[in-house]
Parts: C-alpha cells; sequence; structure tokens
C-alpha cells in the first residue's frame, strides 16, 4: 500500500513539471512594429508592453522631438575635449526630450536600438529585455530611476556620458563582449548585483552616487574603472574579475569591500584613495596587484588573501590599521617607502620568497608567526614598532646575517635579550632557597658587561672602571666609619659637643702597596700614577714583581686579578664575535 502511494505522487509530481513546462514553453510574443512605438513616444504617448516581440530598427533620432543643450557636452569640453573627439563619440550638442512614460518588460528587440543623446523625463524601465547585437545609449538622461534588470545586452551595448537620476537598476543583467559606462554619473544608487559583463567592461571616469553595488558579479578580460569616484559605499563582495581589473587613480567613500573577490592577471589600485574601511578580506589576486601610491583611511583588511607572483604597496599610505593577518605573498611582496598608521598586523602571513620593507615608516608592526625568505627591512623602523614576539626575532636576527646585514643582526639581538630579560622575575618563585632569580641576574650581568655579547666596548669601559677603582684603593683613599680614631680627635674637639656624635669620623689608612727596595727604614712615596699602574698590571695579571701589595690589600689584588681575567675575556670572546662574521 505504502509503494502505491510513493508510486502515486512520483508520477503526480512529474506530470506537475511537466505540464509547467509546457505553460512555459505556450508564452508566445506578440509582434509589434517599432515604428509604432516611435511614433507613441514621438506623440508623448506612454509605452507599456509585455511579452512582446519589437520589429524594425528602434532608432529614436528619426522622430522629431523638442531638443535642449546637452550639459554632458559643454562638460567634456571644459574638460579638454574638442568637437572632433566629441562627433567621434557620437556625443551630441542637443538633447532630445522624451515625455512618455517607457515600460517594456520581457521583450525582444530583433533590431538596432539607438537612444543617442535623448532625456528621458519620466521613469524608464527596460526589464527582463533581450536586446539586438548593437544597443546605443549614449549620453541619456534618465530621471528618478531607471530599470534594465535581468536584461540581456548583444554584442556591444553603450552608456558612455550618460546621467542616471536616483536609481539605475542593472542587476541580474547579461552584457555580450562590451559594454561602455564611461563617463557617467549615476544618482543615489547604482545596481549591477549579479550581473554578468562580456570581454570588456568600461566604467572610465565614472561618477557613483551614494551606493553602487557589483556584488557577485562576473567581469571578462577586461574591467576598467580608472579614475572613477565612489560614493559612500561600493560593494564587489564575492566578484570574479578576468584577465585584468583597473581601478587606477580611483576614489571610493566611506566603505568599499571586496571581499571574498577573485582578480584575474592582474589588479591595478595604483594611486587610488580609499576610505574609512577598505575591505579586501579573503580576496584572491593573481599574478600581479599594485596598489603603489595609494591612500588607505582608517581601516584596511587584507586578511586571508592570496597574492600571486607579486604585490605592489610600495609609497603607500595607511590609516589607523593595516591587518595582512593570514595572508599569502607569491614570490615578490613590496611595501617599500610605505607609511603605517597605529597598527599594522602582519601575524601568520606568509611571504614565499621575498618581502621588502625598505624605507617603511612603523609606530606598531606585529610579524608573529610570519613565515618568509628574505625580508629587506631597515632595523630602525622595527626598533620601537615591533610588537614582542621572540620567534619573530629570532627569525630576523637570521635574516640579518643571511643578507650579511650584521649592525642591524646585532641590534635586534640585543633588544631581543633586552625584552626577554625584563619578562623575568626578580624573584624565584619556590619553597626553598634560594629565591633570587639567577637567570634575571645573569642576564643583567651580561648587558652590563658586554652588551649580551654584541657591544665589546662595554666591558672595555667596564675594565677601565674597575682599573680605576683599585687604584684608589691602592692609594689608600679616605674611608669613612663610626667608630673614633685618633687621627681625628682634634677636628672633633673643635666642634660643639651637641653635633660630635652626628658626624662620622673619616679614616686614613696606610698606603696598600710598596715598591720592593733593598734599603731599610725607606720612607716610600706612592703617586696616583703608581697606584694606577699597579692595578692595571694586577688587572691584566702581567704582575712585574716592581710593587707587591701589603698584607691586607692581598684580598683586593687578588679580586682585581679574577675581574681582570673574567673582563678580559668577555671582551675578546664579543670583541671576535661581532668582527669576524661567517
Amino acid at each position: 500500500m505504502r509503494f502505491r502511494i510513493l508510486f502515486f505522487w512520483a508520477i503526480f509530481s512529474f506530470l506537475v513539471l511537466i505540464s509547467m513546462s509546457m505553460v512555459s514553453l505556450a508564452v508566445e510574443y506578440r509582434e509589434v512594429q517599432a515604428s509604432d512605438i516611435l511614433k507613441q513616444i514621438e506623440n508623448g504617448e506612454d509605452v507599456y508592453l509585455e511579452n512582446c516581440r519589437i520589429i524594425g530598427e528602434f532608432n529614436l533620432s528619426k522622430i522629431e522631438l523638442e531638443t535642449i543643450p546637452n550639459p554632458k557636452y559643454y562638460e567634456l569640453l571644459e574638460h579638454g575635449f574638442n568637437k572632433k573627439s566629441l562627433e567621434s563619440f557620437r556625443i551630441n550638442e542637443e538633447l532630445k526630450v522624451v515625455e512618455s512614460n517607457i515600460t517594456i518588460h520581457n521583450s525582444i528587440f530583433e533590431n538596432d536600438l539607438n537612444f543617442l543623446s535623448v532625456l528621458f523625463k519620466k521613469s524608464l524601465s527596460f526589464v527582463e529585455l533581450n536586446c539586438a547585437p548593437t544597443a546605443n545609449f549614449i549620453c541619456i538622461y534618465c530621471g528618478d530611476s531607471a530599470s534594465f534588470s535581468g536584461s540581456t545586452f548583444g554584442d556591444s551595448v553603450s552608456f558612455s556620458g550618460s546621467t542616471f537620476g536616483d536609481s539605475a537598476d542593472f542587476s541580474g543583467s547579461t552584457f555580450g563582449d562590451s559594454a561602455y559606462f564611461s563617463y557617467s554619473t549615476f544618482g543615489d544608487s547604482a545596481h549591477f548585483t549579479g550581473s554578468t559583463f562580456g570581454d570588456s567592461v568600461s566604467f572610465w571616469a565614472s561618477i557613483f552616487g551614494d551606493s553602487a553595488d557589483f556584488s557577485y558579479s562576473t567581469f571578462g578580460d577586461s574591467a576598467d574603472f580608472s579614475g572613477s569616484t565612489f560614493g559612500d559605499s561600493a560593494y564587489f563582495l564575492d566578484s570574479t574579475f578576468g584577465d585584468s581589473a583597473h581601478f587606477t587613480g580611483s576614489k571610493f567613500g566611506d566603505s568599499v569591500s571586496f571581499w571574498a573577490s577573485t582578480f584575474g592577471d592582474s589588479a591595478y589600485f595604483g594611486i587610488s584613495k580609499f576610505g574609512d574601511s577598505a575591505d579586501f578580506w579573503v580576496s584572491t589576486f593573481g599574478d600581479s596587484a599594485s596598489f603603489s601610491y595609494s591612500t588607505f583611511g582608517d581601516s584596511a583588511d587584507f586578511s586571508d588573501s592570496t597574492f600571486g607572483d607579486s604585490a605592489y604597496f610600495f609609497d603607500s599610505t595607511f590609516g589607523d590599521s593595516a591587518h595582512f593577518t593570514g595572508s599569502t605573498f607569491g614570490d615578490s611582496a613590496d611595501f617599500s617607502d610605505s607609511t603605517f598608521g597605529n597598527s599594522a598586523d602582519f601575524e601568520s602571513a606568509t611571504f614565499v620568497d621575498t618581502v621588502s620593507f625598505s624605507d617603511t615608516t612603523f609606530k606598531s608592526v606585529s610579524l608573529n608567526g610570519t613565515d618568509f625568505n628574505e625580508m629587506e627591512v631597515r632595523w630602525d623602523s622595527l626598533e620601537n614598532s615591533l610588537v614582542f614576539d621572540g620567534l619573530t626575532y629570532a627569525t630576523l636576527v637570521r635574516n640579518f646575517r643571511n643578507l650579511e646585514q650584521f649592525e642591524e643582526a646585532d641590534a635586534a639581538y640585543y633588544q631581543y635579550r633586552k625584552l626577554r630579560q625584563a619578562e623575568k622575575s626578580w624573584i624565584s618563585f619556590q619553597t626553598e632557597w634560594p629565591w633570587i632569580s639567577f637567570p634575571k641576574w645573569g642576564d643583567i650581568f651580561m648587558w652590563l658587561t658586554c652588551g649580551y655579547g654584541v657591544k665589546p666596548f662595554r666591558a672595555f669601559g667596564l675594565g677601565g672602571l674597575i682599573v680605576l677603582l683599585f687604584s684608589f684603593i691602592y692609594l689608600g683613599c679616605p674611608t669613612i666609619s663610626l667608630r673614633n680614631g685618633k687621627n681625628i680627635d682634634r677636628i672633633h674637639r673643635s666642634l660643639p659637643e651637641s653635633l660630635r656624635r652626628f658626624i662620622p669620623k673619616i679614616d686614613w689608612p696606610n698606603l696598600g702597596i710598596s715598591r720592593l727596595t733593598t734599603a731599610e727604614n725607606c720612607i716610600q712615596e706612592v703617586s696616583f700614577f703608581d697606584a694606577f699602574y699597579f692595578s692595571m698590571v694586577t688587572f691584566a695579571t702581567i704582575g712585574y714583581g716592581d710593587w707587591y701589595p701589603k698584607d691586607k690589600f692581598r684580598k683586593w689584588v687578588m679580586i682585581e686579578g679574577f675581574l681582570g681575567w673574567l673582563t678580559l675575556g668577555l671582551f675578546l670572546v664579543t670583541l671576535t664575535n661581532v668582527t669576524i662574521r661567517p
């Protein structure tokens, strides 16, 4: 029983689908002469047609209509065009005025369309049309709204120099080999969502109003938006571009999004200006992507994007934040001479071969987890801006050494050790002694004595201080103590009784060194140079034997000798490290 029910519903569904397709195929297009429609327009009558096959040439230039001066003609003259070039572009000096509402839906134009230099005062609705191989809408002026949604245009269609009112709707349309919208002006909104463009489409030097939406569109071999101006928002979400996409010298408003878009062999955005937000997240670029000499607003997001063989961002300016997190770059990525604002994020980015940050300016840059083969950068660009990450520093040090930038490598290593030392605790938190953090103190010792092995003259200077200090010790400099001394009693007696107990007494010990001599009871004088000489030979562990320490000063000689051996060793090792490179 259940099988019979299922079989019945399957047969019923099949018959319904067949009947629906038959009904759709049964839609007949009634034939209408283009001349009849033109006559209605000439008489100022409204036109409403649906499911028609329009026969004959639809040419508005062949009917008598009121004319007015063409503003676009004079505007282009002011921009440097001459009359001959405008004639070659078929931009007339006068506009024909159409007073009719024109609505033609789901119809077919058998022959060419010519709407050259026409002002449509009322609505123009060409929805789901199938146009002839050539359609000419050059320099038309549309009123409040113009709709061409769902239409199919033939080999060539041109809207160059046209002006659209509040709304222009081309969503879901299909364009043939070439479509031209150069020098066009769009009102508040321009909708090209889900449109398909043929081999070539040009929006060169066009002006878009508040919103321009090209999301989910497909562009052919060439898409040219060079020199265009976009309003508050421009959307190219999930769009696909062919061999080349040109946005050179374009100006974008507050927000532009190319989220998840795919670019062909080349994408040109050089000399462009982006507003507050530019979104290229998860986009894919072909062999070449150029954003050189461009200016980005508050946020530029290229996170998780994929770049082909070369990506050019040289001499570009980024605003508050630039995100290249997780992006992949091909053979060459060039950010030289660029300026980044508050934050530049390249975390987990992958540079297959070479990336250049030569003469680039950063305020804060993160390279945590970044993978690169070779990075061209000066350390002074990163020194005060690099977000600390141990692995990143180690990779940079290795990169500088591979490029024979040894001073840069030393500077990066020195800062790495300082930052790592700052992270260590002064106290070792454990239950048993010692509670002192020996790694912390060891790092401080290496910092003071030899600059972590990259500053040899720091050890040299430390050695000089040690020699000088012990020179004063051997000379017998005065030492301060709180015990009474016989040599100071006279000074104390001259002071008021109330002050004596608060003033420490000063002892002048006997000299710490003596010259070897055979004379008995010889009174020797020791100059500072003598003490310095003895301290130097003791520090260097030379010991000529012409001077010797007195009993109470032997411990100082032993200490200085040990410090001299340690300091000279550090100096020689550090000097060797920075002068003899692999």
